[in-house]
């Protein structure tokens, strides 16, 4: 049995890597990439991202090194790929591939756009669209500049400093259903 299973077809992915259409080196990298990942899902300079008060998001992100099959480097490989891990004590793993991104230009993602990007994955893995999510929720600034997220069917309530938090509050939140007298 397979340790692992790297989804390179997710839409949010898909929607990211949408300008190598056409670029076989590039699509030829991701192949090297997947089989490398799937055989040992520790390879490729395999990092968790840590998510300091973030507990719903810990141990889930993940990023990877890689490179287009023709890139020639003297070190690391120069582009990183961030995955998504929604159960990662699951055997085998599920990994989703996110976003990538090339660390010629960014060292690392900060913790807003990993979030934002866990978010996009796992409103995906529930077979939502960003847009049918937020019609779920209604969101309200409070006085002291935060904001209130409420669940419109179970009335689940959250207040958090960002939009980015909420998002991904929101894409996780496992609601019971209306609640009934």
């Amino acid at each position: 049995m397979a340790q692992c299973t790297l989804d390179l077809d997710h839409p949010f992915f898909q929607s990211a890597i949408a300008v190598f259409e056409n670029d076989l080196e590039f699509h030829e990298g991701l192949r090297i990439v997947k089989d490398k990942i799937e055989a040992e899902h520790k390879s490729c300079n395999h990092v968790v991202q840590p998510m300091p008060g973030h507990t719903d998001c810990q141990n889930k992100i993940w990023k990877y090194d890689w490179a287009p099959a023709g890139a020639r480097s003297s070190t690391r490989k120069s582009w990183r790929m961030v995955v998504v891990v929604p159960e990662p004590d699951a055997r085998p793993l599920r990994l989703i591939a996110a976003a990538f991104y090339s660390k010629n230009q960014a060292s690392q993602l900060t913790t807003k756009q990993l979030l934002q990007i866990f978010a996009g994955i796992m409103a995906g893995a529930k077979g939502e669209t960003p847009d049918q999510i937020i019609e779920r929720f209604k969101r309200v600034t409070r006085a002291d500049g935060q904001t209130a997220s409420i669940c419109v069917d179970c009335g689940e309530t959250w207040i958090a400093e960002t939009m980015e938090i909420l998002d991904c509050i929101e894409a996780q939140h496992a609601c019971p259903g209306p609640i009934t007298a």
